[in-house]
């Protein structure tokens, strides 16, 4: 968890990864410095595609257009 302060209030911030490759879940909150209180409070989600191979994605279009031209004779 981040925490960035200034005067008066502070902010805290995190990102966690779920049980689904790539989604992450992203915290905001910032507290008033001296009570401690929360002023505003953000949950998201946020979807970062996993990286695959390109070698691995162009075998299968590759593959894929074989098929087509097989389909069409």
């Amino acid at each position: 968890m981040e925490t960035v302060s200034h005067e008066h209030q502070h902010r805290k911030q995190s990102v966690t990864s779920t049980s689904i490759d790539g989604l992450h879940e992203v915290a905001v909150v910032v507290e008033n410095s001296r009570s401690g209180k929360t002023i505003y409070e953000l949950r998201t989600l946020l979807f970062d595609p996993p990286a695959y191979s390109t070698s691995s994605s162009s075998n299968e279009r590759k593959d894929s257009g074989k098929k087509r031209e097989r389909n069409k004779q």
